[in-house]
């Protein structure tokens, strides 16, 4: 009985270390239209239900994600997200959420997933052209430009990189304007892995200024755990 319910323990910790925990703002421009093509599970707010959260449940989520163009006001005016997120971060001058393509979709979901790989709380957001994401913590001292262009280009050194598992430059082109705005330079601790033609940013990334035990290392903590207290019994 003792061997029955440590298992069922084990068993019940396996399962909450490995859930996804998303959080998408719905901004009203597709995004969450385009999370349910993904196959991952998510949590939605809006500009109303966000305002009476804590950074506490902020940070209860692996990766924080907000679609394109504008409708910002939640994250705007509730600022309690910004001291959450410590974990991978990509922003992204594409707009997937409103061409819904199969490189779209392809790159929605690896980014998720690449976030939620990381440590602590991360972050994802579209396509920002009307205010450069001067809402974010990032942005001081960046210089961007509003582009709408189809040229999007995977820089050489991350073709490996899993955000762009299973996606050529193509894929990420011809959406009939893929991108609405290149970072001239870049915030601190970023890269860019895509790029335009003449070599500007599109999509940008950071990895995680945090390190917590992955999933799999809590997993094992436990599993010691359990079974010292079993030997002890």
């Amino acid at each position: 009985m003792k061997l029955l319910t440590t298992m069922i323990v084990l068993l019940a910790f396996a399962t909450l270390c490995n859930a996804a925990s998303v959080l998408v703002y719905d901004n009203g421009n597709g995004i969450v239209t385009l999370m349910n093509q993904t196959g991952i599970t998510f949590d939605v707010v809006n500009a109303s239900t966000i305002m009476g959260m804590t950074t506490a449940q902020f940070k209860s989520y692996e990766v924080i994600v907000t679609g394109w163009y504008n409708g910002y006001s939640g994250l705007i005016n509730n600022t309690a997200w910004k001291a959450a997120i410590d974990g991978r971060v990509m922003l992204s001058g594409q707009d997937p959420d409103c061409h819904q393509t199969s490189g779209g979709i392809t790159l929605m979901k690896n980014a998720v997933n690449w976030a939620i790989a990381g440590a602590g709380t991360g972050f994802i957001a579209l396509g920002d052209y009307p205010t450069a994401w001067n809402w974010t913590p990032w942005m001081t001292g960046v210089t961007t430009t509003v582009n709408h262009g189809d040229d999007v280009n995977i820089v050489s050194a991350y073709a490996s990189h899993p955000i762009h598992t299973g996606l050529t430059s193509a894929l990420l082109s011809n959406w009939s304007a893929s991108y609405h705005i290149n970072f001239n330079t870049l915030p601190t601790g970023f890269t860019a892995i895509d790029v335009t033609n003449s070599g500007l940013g599109v999509n940008i990334i950071r990895e995680a200024t945090t390190v917590v035990p992955e999933p799999a290392t809590l997993g094992l903590l436990a599993l010691a755990f359990i079974l010292f207290c079993f030997k002890r019994k």
